[in-house]
Formats: C-alpha cells, structure tokens, sequence
C-alpha cells in the first residue's frame, strides 16, 4: 500500500488525531445512528463536544464570554486564554472581556495558514 502525505499540513497532532476520530465517527454514524448517538451524548458528557460537527449558532458580531468562546470553537476555556494571550482580539465590556465570533475563526484560520508556513520552509 502506498502511503499518501497528510492532506491537511498545518494541522498540529492534536488536529490529525481530531481528524482521523471525526473520520470514524462518520463512519460509524452512516452504519449506526443510534449507537453514534449514544456515544456522542456520552462524550458530550465527559467534556468532549469537539467529536459531534456542528455550525455554529453565533453570528460574526456576536460577543462571547470565554465559556461560550470555549463551546463555540470546541475547545477548552483554558486554549481561549491561551489564545489571548498570542494575540486573539478581546473586546472590552461593562460585562467583562468578551470575544468577537468573527476574530475567533479568522484567528485559527491566521494560526493554521502560519503553521502551514513555517513547515513548508522546513
């Protein structure tokens, strides 16, 4: 068997290892829906909501505070602060920091196209 370059090369192996079980939960979701299901409401419990795709329900403008930040980009809390922390925009409120939907996904998608970068001048 030939083996082919990974399709996605600024993905980080978190990222390749979230692909590959996304992968197999499509699978397993065209075979049996109800067995995904419960797997999913299982790993939905344990904290794991990145394993069932969904669009958001959040428009670009919208702020959020960095628990909603943190379920709209599948992540945990603690990756929005770490964000932060290289540069993703916080908006200040009366409410406390808040965090443009907009700037989340344009920031991933600046972080990927940088990592995409870099291993191609490697």
């Amino acid at each position: 068997m030939t083996q082919r370059a990974w399709p996605w090369p600024a993905d980080t192996t978190l990222d390749q290892s979230r692909r590959v079980a996304q992968m197999y939960r499509h699978h397993l979701h065209r075979a049996d829906p109800a067995t995904c299901a419960s797997l999913d409401a299982q790993l939905i419990a344990m904290g794991q909501p990145w394993v069932v795709p969904g669009a958001s329900v959040h428009a670009d403008d919208d702020l959020l505070t960095a628990d909603l930040a943190a379920d709209e980009m599948r992540v945990a809390r603690r990756t929005i602060y770490a964000w932060r922390e290289r540069g993703l925009p916080v908006v200040a409120t009366p409410d406390g920091p808040r965090y443009r939907v907009g700037d989340l996904h344009r920031f991933v998608a600046d972080q990927r196209r940088q990592r995409a970068q870099r291993r191609k001048r490697q």
